[in-house]
């Protein structure tokens, strides 16, 4: 499980909702870098606008670690200049092993960035980022959430997509109970003047399926001593990223892993593009990886 979690925020409650979800991976052992940033001073401002800012906004992060449990390690940090580019920094420059942040969010200073620093760390990002979307924005809990047991993991038949399924176990422990899912679309089936052309292409395409069953079988077979449990799903969808994210939805997962891109040697699929509609789709936290 990660020892340090840098959680960006704000200022807004809707920020503070991911502090439960990186309550809940830290445990008792681990750490927090809270993390806010603040834009520079506009034109004519007054000569005390950044220390000002600066003194709110600490005694903002440090009002926060006030609320956490008891015992909890929480150290406060409050940058200044884009958000996407200081907190991208400052990340690189840490030690911490994971970014636990909500997917947008809007605050009294710095207004509505969460949302395009979300976008760029996704891009960008060398650590796991972890994105939460709010449940209770209005009421977030300063309290561990539960712990994350099922996880959903997204694969597409390439190395670097099955690659999430060891960074899952990492994060969430051995504990986790993990679903390898692979969405194909659905065959076309042709119909050509020329007979054998319509046999071959239909066979082609229903052999879509039978490939990616056999990939997920022998994925299954690499991680099934290394966690709870492996289990594998193939579903059928023209919308790889919404299949995604409703499957996680009506199967109440904890948590989906996915990596941030990848190649499948039959359509070519782009996790890259996957993840970013199953971050904007899916209410589940998701956990976005580069390989």
């Amino acid at each position: 499980m990660p020892a340090r979690v840098i959680v960006p925020l704000d200022g807004s409650s809707f920020a503070e909702d991911a502090l439960a979800t990186a309550l809940s991976l830290v445990g008792d052992s681990g750490s927090l870098e809270l993390v806010s940033v603040n834009a520079p001073a506009p034109p004519f401002a007054v000569d005390e606008y950044d220390e000002l800012a600066r003194e709110w906004a600490m005694r903002y992060l440090d009002g926060l670690a006030e609320k956490l449990p008891p015992g909890v390690r929480a150290e406060a940090h409050v940058l200044v200049g884009r958000p996407a580019d200081e907190l991208r920094t400052f990340i690189e420059g840490s030690d911490a092993d994971l970014v636990v942040m909500a997917s947008h969010g809007r605050g009294p200073v710095t207004r509505a960035w969460l949302g395009s620093v979300a976008d760029s760390l996704v891009r960008e990002s060398k650590l796991p980022l972890m994105l939460v979307h709010p449940q209770h924005p209005d009421e977030p809990s300063y309290q561990a959430a539960l712990p994350v047991r099922r996880v959903l993991v997204p694969l597409d038949g390439s190395e670097m997509a099955e690659s999430a399924v060891d960074s899952a176990i990492g994060i969430f422990g051995p504990e986790t109970e993990i679903t390898l899912i692979r969405v194909v679309q659905s065959p076309e089936h042709s119909v050509s003047s020329y007979l054998p052309d319509t046999i071959r292409e239909n066979a082609e395409a229903e052999d879509v399926s039978a490939r990616a069953e056999h990939q997920l079988a022998i994925t299954q077979g690499k991680f099934e001593d290394s966690t709870e449990s492996v289990e594998t799903r193939l579903i059928e969808s023209d919308h790889v990223g919404k299949a995604i994210a409703e499957y996680a939805e009506a199967h109440d997962f904890d948590a989906i892993a996915i990596a941030t891109h990848g190649r499948s040697g039959v359509r070519r699929l782009a996790l890259g593009s996957v993840a970013d509609k199953v971050v904007r789709s899916a209410r589940r936290p998701v956990l976005v990886l580069r390989p």
